[in-house]
């Protein structure tokens, strides 16, 4: 397939923050790339690896655009980078670690022409065939399954959510939390009266961990990143921290 991309102003920036992600990049872009959409496109990437990821999408998809970050950079401010340097009308975020449906954009694009500021979708098991990238999934993932149907949703996670920039910019970007900065942009979506919609249609596949003690300590960053959150804003769980 032939990317429509960057012919004049894109209508979506497809918005991707990356740290040490050479593992699993290329599966991530081969999937945009095989996307079935009218409209025209952009990927802006914002990067802050030090495994050599920055080479492999510089050398193997120039149509990318790049932006280099010379720290180490949480998510949240990675994806405010990128986000600085698209162009594209709806924000359509994704993970490193995600392979998207090739239907994925122009649902999303259907979606956010239907009037709707704020859509979500479907995550899928990306790693079937592995008890700890099963239970990995179920843990994170298991209220955004393709069997839920069409409803208004809290949270949606980052991994495969998009906004009109208006609401972004009236969000005021993510903040610089290790861990479910997502989390706290859904709750301030809400907080504009913003609604969140969750249509399973929108489909994409996450990797997840398969080795048991990565898996263990990333459930222990998000939740010392769910608590993070819960401190700066109250919403439900914030009681569990009163001690």
């Amino acid at each position: 397939m032939e990317l429509n991309l960057l012919n004049d102003r894109p209508l979506v920036s497809v918005i991707i923050a990356s740290y040490n992600s050479r593992r699993t990049i290329r599966i991530c872009l081969e999937s945009l790339k095989r996307q079935r959409v009218d409209c025209s496109f952009e990927v802006v990437l914002a990067d802050s690896s030090n495994d050599g990821t920055w080479e492999v999408i510089r050398e193997g998809y120039p149509w990318v655009k790049l932006v280099r970050l010379d720290n180490q950079t949480y998510p949240g401010p990675a994806r405010n980078a990128a986000v600085d340097a698209s162009r594209g009308e709806i924000l359509a975020f994704v993970d490193t670690d995600c392979v998207a449906d090739p239907d994925w954009l122009d649902r999303i694009v259907a979606n956010h022409t239907s009037s709707r500021e704020v859509v979500g979708g479907a995550v899928m098991n990306g790693t079937p065939g592995s008890y700890t990238g099963t239970a990995e999934y179920l843990a994170e993932f298991s209220e955004y399954m393709p069997q839920f149907p069409p409803r208004f949703r809290r949270i949606i996670p980052t991994c495969n959510l998009s906004v009109r920039r208006e609401v972004f910019e009236a969000v005021g970007r993510f903040e610089g939390v290790n861990a479910a900065e997502d989390t706290l942009f859904c709750h301030r979506i809400l907080e504009l009266g913003y609604k969140i919609r969750f249509d399973p249609s929108i489909r994409i596949f996450h990797h997840n961990r398969v080795i048991l003690n990565k898996f263990l300590m990333n459930q222990l960053n998000l939740g010392y990143g769910s608590a993070i959150v819960r401190r700066t804003a109250p919403m439900i769980g914030t009681i569990l921290l009163k001690h």
